[in-house]
């Protein structure tokens, strides 16, 4: 089995030796008659990473400040003990403090990071293709980093075009289709905006999924141009 261990799904180069997860333990409280009542947390607890005395300690807290950088929170990824697939966490990660011993010993080397569980948060997307458009699928791509559910589109293009028809668009990850009707930047609308689109009933996606852009037609002479279609997405999980 590979051990690895990623943030912000870039592997470390220094691996951690061990990943411990410590939850908040259960409290009991006595009560009358024997009895007791016994109170859960129900809070994010700490993810431990820990490297052995082994390791070059100033490479591991070198790489960990180049990583962390001015940004506390980062997202934890670890291979899960049947080797197959990785467990994630949202954590917040300290400055990282390092100094040397008597003797400059190499110790064992133990960062502590606070998880927390974010809110759903609105987040707007944005397919962009410059210069002329032709038709095809994955015109632009997003990979998402968590998943989520599309709650709203639209869009404006640049240049509309000439001749009949408009650049009509579709929302997919490749294999399924947001839109139960397609976006059109209708040419005789002059307007420049998306019309008739309509997401399916359940617009949702997972964390890697790539979106994509999917261009169905454009006007008959062929030269639309400049489109940006958008997303308003609520993200809600890793």
């Amino acid at each position: 089995m590979s051990f690895s261990v990623k943030l912000d799904n870039v592997a470390l180069t220094n691996n951690p030796s061990h990943v411990l997860v410590a939850e908040p333990q259960p409290t009991a409280t006595p009560t009358a008659g024997y009895g007791k009542i016994v109170y859960v947390p129900r809070i994010p607890g700490q993810v431990q990473l820990q490297w052995g005395g082994e390791v070059a300690v100033p490479a591991v807290v070198a790489e960990l400040r180049a990583k962390r950088g001015s940004v506390p929170q980062h997202m934890l990824s670890w291979t899960k003990e049947t080797g197959v697939g990785l467990y994630h966490r949202n954590v917040v990660m300290p400055i990282i403090a390092y100094g040397q011993g008597p003797g400059a010993a190499i110790d064992t080397f133990t960062l502590t990071l606070e998880e927390y569980r974010s809110f759903p948060e609105l987040t707007l997307w944005e397919f962009w293709v410059p210069n002329t458009i032709v038709v095809g699928d994955g015109q632009a791509k997003i990979k998402m980093p968590a998943g989520g559910r599309i709650m709203k589109v639209g869009g404006y293009i640049g240049t509309l075009g000439t001749g009949a028809g408009q650049t009509r668009v579709q929302v997919s990850n490749g294999a399924t289709d947001y839109l139960s009707t397609p976006g059109d930047f209708v040419v005789a609308s002059a307007t420049g905006l998306m019309e008739n689109a309509a997401l399916v009933a359940s617009p949702t996606f997972n964390r890697g999924d790539t979106l994509e852009l999917d261009v169905d037609t454009i006007p008959a002479n062929s030269n639309s141009a400049n489109l940006s279609v958008w997303l308003c997405a609520i993200m809600f999980a890793v």
